[in-house]
């Protein structure tokens, strides 16, 4: 039996041709937005509320759309957005935490659960009522 020579190598795509068509598939790069979009929405994280009602949003996504540049934001980016920065601000507060002193064990740090606060208040109004009592217990020895 006569053996048959080796396949020759098919030829592909070049890799030009290839980097080429899957830079024309790719969707557009991350847009950023424009400085002054991002100040009114860090304006309103600072001075209105960290977490803006759906109404809010909305406002905030007209303002910003608004801006030349940030017509592509959408309602989503606003949440995102707010989500996206309270965690930045928290990243920020533990490395400042770090910075001066040793981490965040040394700072105080309330991390009140809604049975810890019952139980402080529980106790701070144990105190008061006792305080109460000492203060008359003592008046009426004045009188």
């Amino acid at each position: 039996m006569a053996s048959s020579p080796p396949p020759s190598p098919v030829a592909g795509p070049s890799r030009q041709s290839l980097d080429a068509a899957s830079a024309s598939a790719k969707k557009p790069g991350r847009r950023k937005l424009p400085e002054e979009a991002a100040e009114v929405l860090s304006n309103f994280f600072e001075n209105v509320s960290t977490t803006p009602s759906p109404g809010q949003r909305k406002e905030l996504l007209a303002q910003v759309t608004r801006i030349p540049g940030a017509e592509w934001y959408s309602f989503k980016n606003i949440s995102k957005w707010f989500t996206s920065h309270k965690k930045r601000r928290s990243d920020d507060d533990a490395s400042e935490a770090e910075e001066l002193g040793g981490g965040t064990d040394r700072i105080c740090m309330l991390d009140l659960t809604a049975e810890r606060l019952s139980v402080v208040c529980a106790v701070v109004a144990d105190f008061l009522c006792l305080l109460a009592i000492v203060n008359s217990v003592a008046f009426s020895r004045y009188q």
